[in-house]
Formats: structure tokens, C-alpha cells, sequence
């Protein structure tokens, strides 16, 4: 099994007043166009989903439907609490381990908590310090179930690199 990470796009600023709670936070234009292009760049890779699961944080959603809409993952797009900022990481496992059944996985969502799940995906204990620009994406690899430590990183992609495989 295959999961792809991938890390929101550009989001309105949380700072400016007048702005929408953060679980509401909108991509911006910039970041829906982005996302776009970082998807195409997956695609052009072979990144081919069956599932995305998406944190529930409306920017993570959005850009979880632009990637579907490029991928057209087959189980389409389904919301996990487990990828809200703040979970424990761990938490993404059990629903990974439903998503197998659906083929490779595709997890969307937010730093540092994607870091955090990719450095427990690939050793235990978590030893790893990963950084995932806004609408950049890695692939880490299990021969079985998922579980700590058992994955291993085969690639991971600045957005600016995705955008020029586009």
C-alpha cells in the first residue's frame, strides 16, 4: 500500500480582521490554483489514490476536492477527525488500515501534524523532521498493514517540483 501526503494549499490569512474562524479558512485563489497544479503533477507521477481522506478543516477539504477532481480517486473523498491539527497522530492508522481495502490512500492535511504521522509512519519511535510546503505531497510505501515504524519514505516533492511536472 501506497499513501500520499499531502499538505493543504494557500489559505486566506488567519491574521487580518474580519477573517473566519481557522476550521473555516478558505484557500485562496492563489492556493486553489496551486493545489490544481500540484495535482496534475501528482498525477503525472502516477499518483493514483483509491481513497482521500481529509481532515475536516474547510482549507484541507478544498483541497482535497481539487485533488479528486485530478486523481478521481474511485472511493472519492471522506473526512477523518484523526487529521485535525492536534490528533494524535497515531489516530490516522485505523482509518488508513479501512482505506487499504480501497487501494493506495491519499491523507490531506495540515503541518505539523502530516510531519508528525509521516515521521511515525516511517520509525518508532517518531525520529524523523519533515517539512511539507503548502500543497506539497510525499509517499511513503507499506508491504503490509500500516503501522509505527513500518513504512518507508520513497519520495517527497516541494509544491514548486509537482507544479513543473504539471
Amino acid at each position: 500500500m501506497k499513501v500520499y501526503i499531502v499538505r493543504h494549499g494557500i489559505a486566506a490569512d488567519p491574521t487580518k480582521p474580519g477573517d473566519a474562524a481557522d476550521a473555516e479558512r478558505p484557500l485562496t485563489s492563489k492556493g486553489r490554483c496551486r493545489a490544481r497544479l500540484a495535482a496534475k503533477g501528482l498525477r503525472a507521477i502516477g499518483c493514483r489514490p483509491g481513497v482521500i481522506l481529509a481532515s475536516p478543516l474547510l482549507r484541507a477539504l478544498q483541497s482535497a476536492d481539487i485533488l479528486a477532481d485530478v486523481l478521481r480517486p474511485p472511493h472519492g473523498v471522506k473526512e477523518s477527525p484523526a487529521l485535525r491539527p492536534g490528533a494524535d497522530p497515531r489516530a490516522i492508522l485505523d482509518p488508513l488500515a479501512e482505506a487499504g481495502a480501497q487501494g493506495d490512500a491519499m491523507l490531506v492535511g495540515h503541518m505539523p501534524h502530516l510531519a508528525l504521522a509521516a515521521a511515525a509512519f516511517v520509525s518508532n519511535p517518531p525520529s524523523m523532521n519533515m517539512v511539507l510546503g503548502k500543497a506539497g505531497a510525499c509517499c511513503i510505501s507499506f508491504d503490509g498493514p500500516p503501522g509505527p515504524g513500518t513504512g518507508m519514505l520513497e519520495w517527497l516533492l516541494e509544491p514548486r517540483h509537482l507544479r513543473r511536472l504539471a
